[in-house]
């Protein structure tokens, strides 16, 4: 019958509990196993194979997307299997695993698997050379990484998988792709290699849809985007996914993005190779790095195929499949009653209340004006060029809407205003006027662009476009909340803006004045002339403007609290409710702390300019370098790509000697309720007060070889 001695289960720690007390499961009088069946039920597609367990040849296999209909689209392929394998409920034994392969298992007798371990074990019966997976779905992330274990002989594995964020995955790219429009077939084959590469947030698939939404606007080519893109998804996954392992050759790429799409190989191919180099990971000898990083042949069925291993380690009469017939019952009833279980009171009681609330809070039916036939109709045209529609408003002088036009964005913003001029020009030549433009005036994210192509009057930040419109249309306004199709304007975002400007302004226009002013007044004779050593004028100095420095953030971090208090007290439960955190959320402190040190460390370097320029020329380079900072990974990109090594070197030396200003930025992580780790925050003051202590040490070497005389 069934001896199964395919790969024995290596346990993974923490991944699967072990029962206290196993109970022998109960094999069907009838069952003889002919059949392994394994499905992976993922987030966006599922994945069967059939594998004949006699031979271990897989004799069907398919791979579909179940478009959020996760049991209907399983029930699609047992009953395609069933029908064209010979597998029914007396023959077959059938593992399942993916986010969604849990619920269904119960339903149809089959035994769910962790999909790191089903992974793991595909890998090693397949590709025993790789230590290193990394996997792409579309909805979750995973790396392994192998180590071998020198007392069990065995490799041990160390998963990592992300959790509470889709960004970096198969999903950023399908949504980037639905506003780019670029066929599927065109997808498959974009490139990485030779395209111009833009900076694309990848922490979060909506900071990395904010990017692109920007460099749309100004033009910027769809390739370019979307390669952009491709370098951000494995930028992300190699600095966070990894938890500070480091892959090791050989390294196998699993999951659709990788399988079917040649950038983001490439994307892996050119990135792993460079932190090889860092790390001074040893390749074997004779072999190209990207020869190391490979896609294998059925890649996106690794996790059913792994899912199966693990079946031919279990007893004989674990997995024993029972048909789908009580799982198309859970389609057709099942699943309401689960859902009637745990849903909660609604909003409103009965249709009447229901009408009530509408009829209380509807907006009042706009009625295009009507025009004089054979007249002319001057007016004034504004443009929204927003991040996910375009919106256009024709105003008479005395800024009266006269008529509007809206639609979702195409991605082409020049030709989005195009088609809203048409559609203004339409309505006013429906009855037979005549439209004259007196004036433009444009916002939104593609405003500068549209304000060079149409040579229009102005081009308004959104803030200030909408107050001017509130004060125009209401009485006495209190709060604007503007929500768009990427962006939220909130107090919190301007606030740690504003305690980030002040800051710099203090820190740089204090501190390159700290010790000109002692040279040019001539008061630095008397102070060196006393017991004081030069280092203890220059240190005494810092420390004070610190102090200053933190007297003044602290000041202005209590006003922003106490606006946020403010609007915390003035809210409704609801709009509480709704908010991804409370308005006085704590864990804002952590940018501002960020932002603290940071002003310690352009403090540092404005004073060290000092000790041997002038004012102007000190606030040139401090406020120079604290611009490089802020864009410092482009530089190391940049040598990256460039072909000449002499170049590339002298780039990177840049890349490790300016500091790296960008990483105190954690803004929009703690305004959007992001996590940001504590030991991230912690490494992050460790690195600026180590590059402050260096700083105040070159200051204080320059000041102490200058001569006064």
């Amino acid at each position: 019958m069934h001896d199964h001695k395919g790969p024995a289960l290596i346990q993974i720690s923490g991944l699967e509990p072990k029962p206290s007390i196993p109970k022998p499961a109960q094999k069907p009088h009838d069952h003889v196993t002919s059949f392994f069946v394994g499905l992976d039920v993922g987030s966006t597609t599922v994945k069967a194979i059939v594998v004949d367990a006699a031979t271990d040849q897989i004799l069907w296999q398919d791979y579909q997307r179940h478009e959020t209909k996760q049991p209907e689209k399983t029930l699609e392929f047992l009953k395609r299997i069933e029908a064209e394998t010979g597998v029914n409920s007396h023959n077959t034994r059938m593992f399942l695993t993916g986010s969604g392969g849990g619920g269904i298992a119960e339903q149809i007798g089959a035994k769910f698997v962790q999909e790191v371990t089903a992974v793991s074990l595909a890998v090693e019966k397949l590709h025993p050379e790789v230590y290193s997976v990394i996997e792409l779905g579309g909805q979750d992330a995973k790396i392994i990484v192998f180590k071998d274990d020198a007392e069990t002989g065995r490799k041990k594995k160390i998963p990592s998988m992300n959790d509470k964020c889709a960004g970096g995955t198969g999903a950023v790219i399908d949504k980037i792709n639905a506003k780019l429009k670029i066929p599927t077939v065109q997808l498959g084959e974009q490139g990485y290699h030779g395209i111009k590469l833009h900076k694309v947030a990848g922490k979060c698939g909506v900071f990395a849809e904010t990017d692109i939404n920007s460099l749309q606007k100004v033009g910027t080519p769809p390739d370019e985007l979307m390669a952009s893109l491709f370098e951000a998804i494995v930028l992300q996954n190699l600095s966070v996914l990894t938890r500070g392992n480091t892959l090791r050759p050989h390294v196998l790429l699993l999951g659709g993005p990788n399988s079917f799409i040649r950038g983001m190989r490439e994307a892996w191919q050119a990135n792993i190779p460079r932190m090889w180099k860092e790390r001074k990971v040893q390749v074997p000898e004779g072999s190209k790095p990207e020869d190391l990083i490979k896609v294998p042949q059925n890649a996106q069925y690794f996790a059913a195929i792994g899912a199966v291993e693990f079946g031919k380690s279990e007893e004989d009469a674990i997995g024993c499949y029972r048909g789908y017939e009580q799982l198309v019952h859970y389609i057709e009833y099942g699943r309401q009653e689960e859902k009637a279980k745990s849903g909660g009171k609604g909003l409103v009681e009965n249709p009447t209340e229901f009408d009530s609330f509408k009829e209380a809070y509807r907006r009042k039916k706009f009625t295009p004006a009507a025009f004089q036939r054979n007249g002319t109709v001057g007016g004034f045209i504004g443009i929204d060029g927003g991040s996910t529609s375009t919106k256009a408003v024709l105003l008479n002088e005395n800024g009266d809407i006269l008529c509007k036009s809206y639609q979702l964005s195409n991605g082409n913003p020049i030709q989005d205003t195009i088609d809203m001029f048409e559609s203004l020009r339409g309505q006013v030549e429906a009855q037979g006027a005549k439209m004259e433009v007196l004036g433009v005036a444009t916002t939104g994210y593609a405003k500068d662009i549209l304000k060079d192509v149409l040579k229009a009057d102005v081009a308004l930040v959104e803030t200030v476009a909408d107050t001017q419109s509130a004060l125009k249309f209401y009485d006495d306004p209190h709060v604007i909340v503007d929500v768009g199709g990427q962006d939220i304007k909130i107090i919190k975002d301007l606030g740690l803006a504003a305690i980030s400007i002040f800051g710099l302004l203090i820190a740089i226009f204090m501190g390159i004045g700290l010790v000109w002013k002692e040279v040019e007044k001539r008061s630095i004779y008397a102070l060196l002339s006393k017991p004081v050593r030069r280092e203890q004028f220059v240190l005494g100095k810092y420390c004070g403007l610190v102090l200053t420095l933190f007297v003044n953030v602290a000041v202005m971090t209590v006003a922003y609290y106490a606006v946020l208090a403010y609007i915390q007290y003035t809210s409704t439960p609801v709009d509480l409710g709704l908010a991804e955190a409370v308005p006085t959320d704590p864990w804002m402190l952590e940018a501002i702390v960020l932002i603290f040190v940071e002003l310690m460390l352009v403090t540092a370097i404005a004073l060290f300019f000092s000790t041997f320029s002038g004012p102007f020329l000190s606030a040139m380079m401090t406020a120079g370098l604290w611009v490089a900072g802020h864009f410092n990974d482009d530089l190391r990109n940049f040598g990256a790509i460039i072909s000449a090594p002499a170049i590339a070197r002298f780039t990177r030396a840049v890349y490790y000697v300016i500091p790296n200003f960008a990483a105190f930025d954690v803004k929009n992580q703690v305004v959007h309720a992001q996590a940001v780790p504590l030991r991230y925050v912690g490494l992050t003051v460790v690195y600026g007060l180590v590059y402050v202590a260096l700083v105040m040490a070159g200051a204080v070497t320059v000041f102490s070889r200058r001569d006064f005389k």
